[in-house]
């Protein structure tokens, strides 16, 4: 499973709700105070440790650059708990005077209208940004954009899940990925 694309198109700079993740694959630890950023959102501390990386030869999950499966060791860092919201994003554009986010193929299925997005989205996480958005965003907020190996940790904790919620194929109830109905 290649997570590049996700960390693009669905997150900026967070992920899921990591506690669940992780209650399971670590001993008990002395709880850290998570820093908090200009946003206010929530963070969980990932510890340190090795975890699986990639996919398992033969898997036909992912793509060549997945392989061969390795041990990587990355040291404790924190991500947010939730998704970054269309609320949130919105006091970094009023803020920052940064763009808006646009669906660059068809602009009928833009979220925002103008600079400003309904109240009943404004929880929701928000989309059509890239990798560039998401990097304003967290300098923004004073945090920045985990690392490929970061994001895989904190996706798949160290019990070595095919996906977040184990290894059960995803579904709509999953992830936002029924995008082939639209067109």
């Amino acid at each position: 499973m290649s997570v590049r694309p996700l960390l693009v198109s669905t997150l900026l700079c967070v992920l899921f709700n990591m506690s669940p993740l992780f209650a399971a694959d670590q001993p008990p630890q002395a709880l850290v105070t998570p820093p908090m950023g200009k946003d206010g959102a929530p963070m969980v501390e990932v510890p340190a440790g090795s975890f699986p990386m990639g996919v398992p030869q033969g898997d036909r999950d992912g793509g060549g650059d997945e392989y061969p499966r390795h041990d990587v060791f990355v040291d404790t860092f924190f991500i947010d708990k939730f998704e970054v919201t269309n609320g949130r994003y919105l006091e970094f554009v009023r803020a920052s005077g940064h763009r808006v986010p646009q669906n660059s193929k068809n602009p009928t299925r833009n979220l925002w209208q103008g600079d400003a997005i309904s109240d009943s989205l404004s929880d929701r996480p928000v989309i059509n940004v890239d990798w560039f958005d998401a990097e304003s965003y967290c300098a923004w907020a004073g945090k920045r954009l985990p690392t490929e190996a970061e994001w895989e940790k904190a996706a798949k904790g160290t019990a070595d899940r095919r996906f977040p919620w184990g290894n059960v194929e995803p579904t709509v109830k999953h992830l936002n990925i029924d995008h082939g109905s639209i067109g």
